[in-house]
């Protein structure tokens, strides 16, 4: 209106304000509280892989633990393994010999070859008679074995006959037999056996003379050509009345030394 000073239109209030601090306050709820949670992951991730490595440490002492003191037991591994080998385990300590006589014949190779070992431990050479001619070739190995281990010059034509078995192995074990008696009339069946057709069975039978007689013979080589084994075996012949009396010697101490027992 004329004469009329128009009034001043209110000044607003600074609105912006707020929404400043507002944006403020959230910049730093939204700047501080990221940056706080990842801070704390790593830690959290740190402290799980300490209590993780602690378990796994813990559970390897208590393994080892375990193993260092755990009851020993007088089971060998395949007795351990096999129940019917366990039953001639505890057999043999029963002395239980018409038992086992039974098991030489189980249909069970690890069975019966211990039973048969079993009698020949306990002495019951009788009960091992029919392994010998089993058509296992372990079974009969158990059984020369056995006959062998008794060093009893009566076993000595039995033993020799195993001396042509088709198993390498029982070779092996009869010229060990062989070898335990004290008798020089053993060499009629030991030195044909360097002229066996295996190597193997050849060097056992070398060693077993060197064994009886405490001579060497180098210039026999088990792998050599036939030829060649033929003339040190020529060589080893006759050097045989020298065996002898080396042989008789060595016998004649292990007599005495027996008697001092």
């Amino acid at each position: 209106m004329p004469g009329t000073t128009p009034s001043k239109a209110a000044t607003p209030k600074p609105a912006a304000a707020a929404p400043a601090a507002n944006a403020t306050m959230f910049g730093v709820a939204i700047s501080t509280a990221p940056a706080h949670s990842v801070a704390e992951k790593p830690e959290m991730s740190e402290k799980k892989k300490r209590m993780i490595l602690a378990g796994v440490l813990l559970a390897a002492t208590a393994v080892v633990l375990y193993l260092q003191y755990r009851p020993s037991s007088d089971l060998d591994p395949e007795a351990a393994a096999n129940p019917a080998v366990r039953e001639v385990v505890d057999l043999e300590k029963k002395k239980d010999a018409e038992a086992l006589t039974r098991l030489t014949k189980s249909d069970d190779s690890a069975v019966a070859r211990r039973a048969v070992t079993s009698l020949s431990s306990l002495g019951r050479l009788d009960g091992i008679q029919d392994a010998l001619k089993d058509r296992r070739s372990e079974v009969r190995y158990a059984a020369v074995s056995g006959l062998g281990a008794s060093g009893d010059v009566a076993q000595l034509q039995t033993l020799a006959q195993y001396t042509q078995d088709p198993a390498s192995d029982v070779r092996i074990a009869a010229m060990r037999g062989i070898a335990n008696i004290r008798d020089f009339s053993i060499f009629d069946h030991l030195v044909p056996m360097l002229s066996d057709p295996q190597p193997s069975v050849r060097k056992a039978a070398l060693m077993a003379i060197q064994d009886r007689v405490g001579l060497q013979f180098p210039d026999f080589k088990p792998e050599d050509p036939a030829e060649s084994r033929g003339k040190a075996i020529g060589r080893i012949k006759a050097m045989l009345p020298k065996m002898k009396q080396v042989f008789d010697q060595a016998n004649e101490f292990e007599l005495k030394r027996q008697q001092k027992k």
